[in-house]
C-alpha cells in the first residue's frame, strides 16, 4: 500500500464553538479570498527545492505499523530539472535506492506524456484545492465565521469525481493561514480521505508550506489506514 501511495503522489511532486462572523469588516473575507487566489496564482512561478515526505500505515487504533520517510532535492543542470533523493528509509532501513528507482520511473512516464492515470499521476479530483485555478469554475465560497483570532470561510468544489468540502482559515490581516478539506467521494479503493494544508508567503506568492493527508483504503475487504505528510521549503523560480 505504501508503495502505491508514494508512486501516486510523486507527480504532484476540533471541536470548538463557532462565534458569529462579526469581528471583521463586512465584505473582508471575500476580498481576502480574492487576494489569496491571486497570490496562489503567483506561486506557479516557484518550486520547492527541498521536500520532506512521511508516509505511515496505521492500525485501527491509529498506531503506526509501517512507515517510509525521505527527503528530496530539486537540482538543475543543462536547463533540466532532476529530483535527487537525499535520504529515505522504510521501517528503520535504508530505502534510498528504491526511492531513486521510483522517481526515475515517474520521470520517464512524465517525459512520455499521455493520460495522467497511465503515467501514475493522481486520480481526477485528487488535486482539488481552494486556490487551485483549475477548479475556479467549480468552486463555491460559503459563509465566514470567527474562530478565535482567525476567520474561517467554508468552501466546496464539485470535481468530476465528486464534491470536496472544507474551510480556509485567514488571519485578521487577511493572510491565508491554512485549510482543511474532505473528499465526499474519494478515489477508488479509498473509504475516506481528508487533508490539512498550511500556507506561507514567498515574495508575495502563496505557497504550500506543508500538507497532511489522512485516509483509509479498502483492499480485498481489508481496511488499511494511512497518513502522509509533505513539507516544502527553499523556494526557487520555476523552470530555472
Amino acid at each position: 500500500m505504501i508503495r502505491y501511495l508514494v508512486s501516486a503522489l510523486i507527480l504532484v511532486s476540533s471541536l470548538v464553538i463557532v462565534a458569529p462572523a462579526a469581528a471583521f469588516p463586512a465584505g473582508a473575507p471575500g476580498a481576502w479570498w480574492a487576494a489569496a487566489a491571486e497570490a496562489s496564482r503567483l506561486a506557479s512561478g516557484y518550486e520547492a527545492a527541498r521536500t520532506r515526505i512521511s508516509i505511515e500505515a496505521l492500525d485501527a487504533s491509529g498506531a503506526v505499523v509501517s512507515y517510509e520517510r525521505g527527503e528530496t532535492r530539486l537540482e538543475r543542470a543543462g536547463g533540466r530539472d532532476a529530483v535527487v533523493v537525499v535520504s529515505a528509509e522504510k521501517d528503520g532501513e535504508d530505502a534510498s535506492d528504491d526511492w531513486r528507482k521510483r522517481y526515475a520511473k515517474a520521470a520517464e512516464g512524465s517525459a512520455r506524456g499521455g493520460d495522467r492515470r497511465d503515467t501514475g499521476g493522481p486520480p481526477p479530483g485528487f488535486d482539488a484545492a481552494p486556490f487551485n485555478p483549475a477548479y475556479a469554475g467549480a468552486l463555491r465560497v460559503g459563509e465566514a465565521a470567527a474562530r478565535g483570532s482567525a476567520v474561517e470561510v467554508a468552501f466546496s468544489i464539485d470535481t468530476e469525481a465528486g464534491r470536496v468540502e472544507g474551510v480556509v482559515s485567514f488571519a485578521a490581516t487577511g493572510a491565508a493561514l491554512s485549510s482543511t478539506q474532505s473528499w465526499l467521494e474519494p478515489p477508488p479503493l479509498v473509504s475516506y480521505m481528508r487533508s490539512s494544508t498550511r500556507y506561507a508567503y514567498h515574495r508575495g506568492a502563496l505557497v504550500v508550506e506543508s500538507m497532511e493527508i489522512e485516509g483509509e483504503m479498502a483492499i480485498l475487504f481489508v481496511k488499511r489506514r494511512f497518513r502522509m505528510r509533505f513539507e516544502f521549503s527553499e523556494w526557487i523560480p520555476a523552470g530555472g
